[in-house]
C-alpha cells in the first residue's frame, strides 16, 4: 500500500472515531466549561459567562466568537478539536518524516493517534490538543528553517497553553548547542522570537490594561500550581507508569533515544525532537501536579522517537511487511480496549437546571462553571477560584449574593489550613440563614445546594 493511501485511511478511520463520539452522551468539562463561559464574556462585553485571570485567550475566542454567530459552543468546539486533532496526527508524519524516514513518520502517527487520552479529549474544547497543533505546526517549520513562521505559530502554541513554552525552550537550547558561532545563533533565535512576539505583545498590552501587570495571568498561573497542585499530587514517576499503559510500545521511546544520542549528532532534527520530548517530560515529573491529559503535549514527539525505535528492531526482521501489520493492529486492539467516554454526570443537572429555567440578572455565584455553560447567565463570583483558603471565605459577603450554586466538593481544604473546614462550615451556615434554600442534596460526602434571595 501506498504511504500516502495508507495516511488518508489513518486520517479516514480517526476522523470516523471522532464523529461516532458526537452522538455518545457526554459531559462538559471543567476546563472546557471555563473556555466557553470565558468566550461568552469576551463576546458579550462581560454580560455573560465568567472571568479567570490564569487563562490564555486564544481558545475563549474560538468559542467565543461561534456562540456570537448562534452557534452552541460546545458542539463547535467538538468540531473544532476534531480537525485540530486530525490536523495533529497530519502534522506528526510531516514532522516525523523530515527527522526520520517515511516508515517512521507512517508508524508514529499510528501510534500517536490511536492513544486512549487523545481519542477521550479530541471530544473536549480544551487547550491541549490545538496548542499542539500550533507546537507541531512551529517544529515543522523550524525544520523547513522557515524561522519566523516557526516563531509565530510558537507564539499562537504558547498563547493557547502557556505550557508550550517548552517547546521554545527545546528549539532554542537545539539552536544553541548545533550553533558554531554563538553570533549566528543569537540571530536565529531573534528571528524566530520576532514571530512568537506577534501574539505575546498583543497579550501582554491586553493584560496591563486589564488587571495592570503584564504577567498577571503567568502569575497566576504560577500560584495555581503551587496552591492546588496537592489535589493531583502524584510521585516522580507517574509518567514512567502510565505512558505504557496508553500504549505498550511506548517503551520503545527509550530505544529510539539511545538510538539518536549513540550517533552523537546533536545537530540532527531527530535530536531535536528528542530534546523537545525531554523539556516536557522532566519539568512535568518534577512537578506535583500530574494528569494524563497534560502528556497531550508531548505524545507526538514521544511517539516519533519511539516508532524510530520501533522501525530499528523491526528492521532485523526477516518478515517486515508482517511485523509492521502486527504493530499497527496491537496499537488499535490496545486503544480499543482501553477506548473510554464520559459519564453522564446526573449530579449536576439541579445546577444546570436552575440556572437554565430561571432568569437570573445578577448576583450570581457558583462552585463549578460547569453550571452555567447551557446558558447566557453571568457568574459574579466563581466561588472556587483561585482557591479554597480560611482568608478567602472570610471575606465573601454573602449578603451579596442573589443565587448561590454550591458543591462543598468543589471547594477543597488545602491540607496545610487547619482552620478551613470550620470556616467553610460556617460560610454554608450564613448562607442557610441569610437565603432561601431552594434545593439540598447530599452525594457520598459532597454537599448540594441551591440557595436563592
Amino acid at each position: 500500500m501506498k504511504p500516502s493511501i495508507f495516511l488518508c485511511l489513518l486520517l479516514l478511520a480517526f476522523l470516523a472515531v471522532g464523529i461516532f463520539q458526537f452522538v455518545v452522551p457526554f459531559d462538559t468539562q471543567w476546563d472546557e466549561a471555563v473556555f466557553i463561559g470565558m468566550g461568552k464574556h469576551i463576546f458579550s462585553g462581560g454580560e455573560a459567562g465568567l472571568w479567570e485571570d490564569a487563562r490564555p485567550l486564544v481558545l475563549p475566542l474560538f468559542l467565543g466568537f461561534f456562540w456570537k454567530i448562534g452557534l452552541d459552543p460546545v458542539l463547535a468546539g467538538r468540531i473544532l478539536m476534531l480537525l485540530f486533532s486530525v490536523g495533529a496526527i497530519y502534522l506528526t508524519y510531516l514532522v516525523a518524516k523530515e527527522a526520520f524516514d517515511e516508515k517512521t513518520a507512517l508508524l508514529a502517527s499510528v501510534l500517536f493517534a490511536f492513544m486512549p487520552t487523545f481519542l477521550f479529549f479530541t471530544n473536549h474544547a480544551m487547550t491541549a490538543i490545538p496548542s499542539t497543533f500550533f507546537a507541531l505546526a512551529a517544529v515543522y517549520l523550524f525544520l523547513k528553517k522557515k524561522l519566523f513562521l516557526s516563531g509565530v505559530f510558537a507564539g499562537l502554541a504558547v498563547m493557547t497553553r502557556f505550557f508550550q513554552v517548552f517547546v521554545l525552550i527545546g528549539l532554542y537550547l537545539f539552536v544553541l548547542i548545533r550553533a558554531k558561532r554563538l553570533k549566528l545563533s543569537f540571530r536565529s533565535i531573534g528571528l524566530h522570537l520576532s514571530g512568537v512576539l506577534i501574539f505575546l505583545v498583543p497579550f501582554l498590552v491586553f493584560n496591563l490594561f486589564r488587571y495592570g501587570n503584564p504577567l498577571q495571568p503567568f502569575f497566576r498561573q504560577a500560584y495555581l500550581t503551587a496552591t492546588t497542585g496537592w489535589m493531583f499530587s502524584q510521585p516522580f514517576y507517574y509518567y514512567l507508569l502510565e505512558l505504557p499503559k496508553e500504549n505498550l510500545f511506548l517503551i520503545f521511546f527509550l530505544a529510539g533515544l539511545v538510538l539518536v544520542l549513540a550517533k552523537r549528532k546533536f545537530s540532527t532534527d531527530a535530536f531535536l525532537l528528542s530534546l523537545v520530548a525531554l523539556m516536557f517530560l522532566v519539568p512535568f515529573s518534577i512537578a506535583a501536579h500530574k494528569e494524563m491529559r497534560f502528556a497531550l503535549m508531548f505524545l507526538p514527539y514521544l511517539s516519533m522517537v519511539a516508532a524510530y525505535g520501533i522501525v530499528c528492531s523491526l528492521e532485523k526482521i526477516k518478515l517486515k511487511k508482517t511485523a509492521y501489520a502486527l504493530v499497527v493492529l496491537i496499537f488499535i486492539l490496545q486503544a480499543g480496549l482501553q477506548y473510554r467516554t464520559d459519564a453522564v454526570n446526573a449530579q449536576i443537572s439541579p445546577f444546570r437546571e436552575y440556572v437554565e429555567s430561571n432568569s437570573i440578572e445578577g448576583g450570581l455565584w457558583i462552585s463549578n462553571p460547569i453550571y452555567i455553560v447551557g446558558s447566557d447567565a453571568k457568574a459574579d463570583n466563581l466561588i472556587y477560584y483561585p482557591t479554597t483558603t480560611t482568608e478567602i471565605l472570610s471575606e465573601l459577603e454573602p449578603s451579596a449574593a442573589q443565587h448561590v450554586l454550591i458543591n462543598t466538593c468543589d471547594i477543597p481544604c488545602p491540607p496545610w489550613d487547619a482552620a478551613c473546614p470550620a470556616a467553610l462550615g460556617g460560610f454554608i451556615e450564613r448562607l442557610k440563614s441569610e437565603h432561601r434554600l431552594v434545593f439540598s442534596d447530599t452525594f457520598f460526602a459532597c454537599e448540594h445546594y441551591i440557595f436563592s434571595r
